[in-house]
């Protein structure tokens, strides 16, 4: 992938602009991914951060599906992370979490397995549900 990435209209429905601006956004996510191992995306930015490519997958899955499924869609969905003990469990508990369940469909299908050598689409699901 190019670093050189288009830009999505700036000019156009809301609709157009936020598929076009989540698809950018996801896009840059996917390609910072690609071909990393799951210790490389889980190495911590800056420590004492805990910010981590893995980490914002997870964040990225939990958002959508948060505002994809159990706001827009009004789905009785429960939050991907347990977040009782830890407002930013999807950020901080990585250290042992699987990739492969990050880049789990927000639709709830099984979760794909194996390295993102391949584009980790893994918060799209929900979106396309509900038709963005």
């Amino acid at each position: 992938m190019a670093t050189d990435r288009a830009r999505p209209a700036q000019n156009a429905g809301e609709r157009e602009m936020l598929a076009g601006w989540l698809e950018h956004h996801r896009g840059i996510l996917i390609w910072k991914c690609e071909g990393l191992t799951a210790e490389q995306l889980r190495r911590r930015a800056v420590p004492p951060s805990t910010l981590s490519l893995l980490g914002l997958v997870r964040h990225m899955a939990e958002v959508e599906r948060g505002w994809f499924r159990q706001v827009f869609l009004g789905e009785d969905v429960p939050d991907l992370y347990d977040r009782s003990a830890d407002e930013d469990a999807d950020f901080n508990d990585v250290d042992q979490a699987d990739p492969a369940e990050a880049s789990m469909p927000s639709n709830g299908s099984a979760p794909r397995r194996g390295r993102w050598s391949h584009k980790p689409r893994a918060w799209i699901g929900c979106a396309q549900q509900a038709g963005v």
